[in-house]
């Protein structure tokens, strides 16, 4: 079974929220995404995602708490 979650950029625990990132993916263009503990009582999942320059962290938009003036990113700008 393959299930899909929409993935953001929450500004709350991520101050580089909409920086420009370039995804790392394999030869097939699989990216190789983990789970890991949650760093935010309010989000549900996260996730470490491989960029060229390190890792970001993105959350389930589910989670994102965007009601209080923050933003979120959910698709990323590209890093050329």
């Amino acid at each position: 079974m393959t299930i899909s979650i929409a993935l953001a950029r929450d500004e709350n625990t991520d101050p580089d929220y909409n920086k420009p990132v370039a995804i790392k993916a394999d030869a097939d263009g699989m990216v190789a995404v983990e789970r890991i503990a949650s760093q935010s009582f309010a989000h549900r999942l996260e996730f470490r995602i491989p960029t060229k320059d390190g890792f970001i962290t993105m959350c389930d938009y589910a989670s994102v708490n965007g009601w209080n003036g923050k933003h979120i990113q959910t698709w990323l700008p590209k890093a050329k």
